[in-house]
């Protein structure tokens, strides 16, 4: 008989899947130091200030390098963040990428803003 027709559905992990429907985590995953990929935390609110006030400088100076469209109506630099917006259109929330120069920006949020006019559709 031709078995080419006939189709395995995959093996799935029950014990993985109790656990974490369970526990809410994955116990099996491998611990890592986490102090190799996570910067120190600010300790106080001096440090997270100064640190926000160099991030707004060097993204406002990034944003004097780049050749912005006439469509933006804002633009604002807040705690590290670039927020643009085009009135009706959009908005985007962007940080620096720092440890990429060849990727200068990150988009951390956008929201696109449509807005219905005329009839609305019929209710089916």
């Amino acid at each position: 008989e031709n078995m080419a027709h006939v189709h395995r559905t995959p093996m799935y992990d029950m014990r993985t899947a109790v656990d974490v429907l369970a526990s809410g985590t994955y116990r099996s995953l491998p611990s890592m130091d986490t102090h190799h990929f996570l910067p120190p935390k600010l300790t106080s609110d001096s440090e997270r200030e100064d640190v926000m006030k160099q991030l707004d400088f060097l993204t406002r100076t990034e944003l004097l390098k780049v050749k912005m469209p006439p469509d933006f109506t804002r633009f604002e630099v807040k705690d590290g963040k670039l927020m643009l917006a085009s009135e009706d259109e959009f908005e985007l929330e962007l940080s620096l990428c720092l440890d990429q120069p060849d990727r200068r920006w990150l988009v951390d949020r956008a929201q696109i803003l449509v807005r219905a006019e005329g009839n609305p559709p019929p209710q089916v």
